[in-house]
């Protein structure tokens, strides 16, 4: 799964991949999926880090169809612990520590 503004353009790559890192500046609502290969863990890759000390992940509010259960926790790779997270009908919004683990992507592992 692929979301965030980034993605709003139509114009395709070379091989048929969505051109986004050309088109516009990378913004924290774009964020990349992928899973474990059992199913049980979700990592969600963030392109930029938000100003604000959090982010929202749109397509994993309460009923999502990508993830329908319960979220048990959330996890900024390369920063140690949990974090706190709300979930709601809006989304799954990740509170962020203060620094952030690196200068570019940064990955959420979410159980």
């Amino acid at each position: 799964m692929v979301t965030g503004p980034s993605t709003q353009f139509t114009e395709r790559g070379q091989f048929g991949g969505i051109r986004d890192t050309y088109n516009q500046p990378l913004t924290p609502e774009d964020i990349r999926f992928t899973r474990s290969k059992d199913g049980k863990t979700l990592f969600a890759i963030a392109l930029a880090w938000p100003t604000n000390g959090m982010i929202t992940i749109k397509s994993l509010g309460e009923g999502s169809k990508y993830w329908p259960g319960p979220i048990k926790y959330v996890r900024l790779l390369g920063a140690g612990g949990k974090l706190r997270f709300v979930r709601t009908a809006e989304g799954l919004t990740v509170f962020l520590p203060a620094k952030k683990p690196c200068e570019y992507a940064y990955s959420l592992k979410i159980q």
